[in-house]
């Protein structure tokens, strides 16, 4: 592999500029070579923003080009399989935006073709590169919070869409306020905690009744290791911020973390003098940073030859938290995790 990584950044929505900062940021490492979107004008004010060499409205163009070595997908969710699919064909190293799939069928479809092409296959859950997360995750693995035997997450917004846009199009986008954002929670949980062993659903549509989708959602886990959790995700608060707070119980301890101020909050009663008590830590918005460390991780991946921290099949088992959910919500009943 070239000591530099040529990336094609396929959907030049939002989530775009976040992802093409964190390249740009690295410019030994990855440069963008080229941009595709349905809309060609985006795609070529986005090239020359990020100083791209080309520009296309079909990334199939975009996959033939012999110097993009991995394509970064951020496309509607509904269609992440049929671009990955052919990246995979063309020799392309893949780092998809969650949801991995809307179904499992086609996440099953992505990572065969990954594995049969040999083509590294990461999804894109940034939450794991967070500062407070990432800290988290050392906090239980030291022990230091006991063993954990319930976890909160909360995710609470306001979202307004166009009457025209996929992500209230349940055939597109799969899903609403769960499957787009607390899919993250879902992974999150289960880095940090355990495989969760069966699912109870609850989803509704409070506030926009013109959505094909869910704005409010409710997941109850029992992990296989006997701990509990729910996850909360709402797109229908009245407040122009995302409201976002995790709190995870041990049989020593407590953590919580807020997602508008980075703080971290760690309470252990056996800990080490040092972190005994209340210990606050403050990491500020990790938002970006989060999305700059998980595509220079990608990169690293492909430029050392390793896994990566995310993989498709860690997608593919988060997308199957969420649509047992969905289902539950239906049945009314709880669903188990295959």
């Amino acid at each position: 592999m070239a000591k530099q990584v040529g990336i094609g950044i396929i959907g030049c929505g939002k989530i775009s500029e976040f992802h093409a900062s964190g390249y740009l940021a690295m410019p030994e490492k990855a440069r963008i070579v080229a941009a595709s979107d349905a809309v060609v004008q985006l795609a070529e004010d986005k090239a020359k923003k990020w100083g791209a060499e080309s520009y296309y409205s079909d990334y199939r163009k975009l996959l033939q080009r012999e110097d993009i070595d991995a394509v970064d997908i951020l496309v509607p969710h509904s269609i992440h399989a049929e671009v990955a699919i052919s990246a995979a064909e063309t020799g392309k190293h893949i780092l998809c935006e969650k949801p991995l799939a809307t179904t499992i069928e086609d996440a099953d479809k992505m990572i065969s073709a990954a594995k049969q092409h040999n083509i590294k296959l990461m999804t894109g859950f940034n939450y794991r590169f967070k500062l407070q997360h990432m800290r988290t995750k050392e906090v239980i693995d030291e022990g230091t919070i006991g063993t954990v035997y319930l976890a909160k997450g909360e995710g609470l917004g306001w979202s307004d869409y166009p009457a025209d846009s996929w992500r209230i199009s349940l055939s597109q986008a799969g899903g609403g306020t769960l499957i787009g954002h607390g899919i993250h929670l879902a992974d999150l949980f289960r880095w940090l905690i355990g495989e969760v062993k069966e699912v109870y659903g609850i989803a509704e549509n409070v506030a926009h009744k013109a959505w094909e989708v869910e704005d409010n959602a409710l997941a109850i886990l029992r992990f296989k290791n006997g701990a509990l959790g729910y996850i909360i995700s709402v797109s229908s608060e009245k407040n122009p911020y995302l409201d976002e707070r995790i709190k995870i119980y041990g049989t020593k301890g407590t953590v919580v973390t807020d997602w508008a101020t980075g703080k971290l909050e760690i309470y252990s009663d056996e800990a080490p003098e040092s972190l005994r008590g209340w210990t606050s830590f403050s990491f500020g918005d990790q938002w970006k940073p989060s999305i700059a460390r998980e595509v220079e991780h990608f990169v690293d991946c492909i430029r050392e030859d390793k896994e990566p921290l995310i993989t498709g099949e860690d997608g593919k088992t988060a997308l199957q938290i969420v649509l047992a959910a969905y289902q539950s919500a239906k049945t009314r009943k709880w669903i188990e995790i295959s």
